[in-house]
This record gives structure tokens, C-alpha cells and sequence, in this order.
């Protein structure tokens, strides 16, 4: 899909925390994320999801209401 690519900046994790009130180290501190998993900043899960639903719509791949979303990650996104 075309519309699918996105870099998720700093500036956006900010951004959604602010919005969001989710601050939670793993997403801000680079320093704290490095002793995770992951081993960096990751991207909100709940973001991720928004943003994808959000491009699916607009690129008319999803055409009626959605009444729930069930998300597995099976990968962090930095």
C-alpha cells in the first residue's frame, strides 16, 4: 500500500503523549528505553494503530464504521 510508510518523529511522540498523558519512559527517554527490550524510544502502540486506521480509511480501504479493533504487535516500531 502505497500510503503506509510513515516516520514517526520525536516531535510526534511528544506530541501524543501530551495528548495522550502517556509518558511512559519507553516511548520518551532514550536512555531509559535503551535498558528495554527494545532498546530505544518506541513508537505508542495506540498511535500506530490511529495512524494506520486513519490511512486505511483515507485511502478507502476500510468504507464502513469500525465497531472495535483488536491489535497485536509483533515488533516494536522505533
Amino acid at each position: 500500500m502505497p500510503g503506509m510508510m510513515r516516520r514517526f518523529t520525536e516531535q510526534d511522540q511528544e506530541r501524543f503523549a501530551r495528548l495522550s498523558g502517556d509518558w511512559n519512559p519507553m516511548h520518551m527517554d532514550p536512555v531509559a528505553a535503551r535498558r528495554t527490550q527494545a532498546g530505544s524510544p518506541v513508537v505508542h502502540g495506540v498511535h500506530l494503530t490511529l495512524w494506520a486506521l486513519g490511512t486505511l480509511i483515507r485511502d478507502g480501504v476500510v468504507r464502513r464504521e469500525i465497531a472495535s479493533v483488536q491489535v497485536v504487535f509483533h515488533k516494536f516500531v522505533s
